[in-house]
């Protein structure tokens, strides 16, 4: 009998694809999904595939499911609710044998899952490079916005931060007791420094970074923060 992991950050899903394989032969067992940064899913032995269950989002459970995915040297599948795009190549560029929308039926699943012992790939190759492809993309345009994040003093960055959080340039005068025409002026440097035209440009490019390294549940962390200096400063 054939053993596969399941691995989710929703354990009522874990369990109820866990229970399904049950019916169909499977030797399935449920792994908690890593809680703390850099916490890995020890994988026990005799696991011949991976079934990984995410949304793949925000940025930093991701980052985590890229990691599950690379540890360990066998087959992953990735069960996902995300749209196909870019966050399916990034589970593709960790090493997933595949991604399949979350919706997939229990029956077609457990052919994948029977194909994929042999090491056999659910996707189109032309389709993995397209998504792979795309994730490079957007990881290139993130850099690229990060670098130009990088030019901002900080007070510029600060008067960026308090844009987003819906500030106005008359109140942000205000609450940083300077004349409006300061404001404007620096909101200016802004624009040009980011290669944008717009105040919702601008805002738009921040939030981006912002919010994509806001951990899951929402907790506390730097990248919260609109007026650190230091909040944008990678990629």
């Amino acid at each position: 009998m054939s053993s596969v992991l399941v691995v989710s950050d929703q354990m009522l899903m874990a369990e109820t694809i866990r229970a399904a394989l049950a019916t169909q032969g499977w030797d399935a067992r449920v792994a908690r999904w890593p809680e703390r940064e850099g916490g890995l899913v020890p994988v026990p032995p005799g696991t011949s595939l991976g079934v990984l269950v995410s949304d793949l989002e925000p940025t930093a459970r991701l980052e985590r499911a890229q990691r599950i995915l690379a540890a360990w040297p066998g087959h992953w599948l990735v069960l996902t609710g995300a749209p196909r795009g870019p966050r399916w190549g990034a589970a593709l560029d960790a090493d997933a044998l595949g991604v399949l929308s979350a919706d997939i039926g229990l029956e077609e699943l457990a052919a994948v899952l029977q194909r994929a012992l042999a090491g056999v790939r659910p996707m189109d190759p032309a389709e993995i490079n397209r998504l792979r492809h795309a994730w490079r993309a957007v990881l290139a345009e993130q850099r690229e916005l990060a670098e130009r994040m990088r030019r901002l003093t900080r007070r510029e960055l600060t008067i960026l931060g308090l844009l987003y959080s819906g500030g106005n340039v008359a109140a942000i005068a205000a609450q940083l007791g300077v004349s409006e025409a300061t404001v404007r002026s620096q909101v200016r440097a802004v624009l040009r420094k980011l290669a944008v035209n717009s105040q919702l440009a601008a805002v738009a490019a921040y939030a981006s970074l912002v919010e994509e390294r806001r951990p899951p549940g929402g907790g506390g962390g730097t990248t919260q923060n609109p007026g650190n200096a230091h909040a944008v400063q990678r990629p």
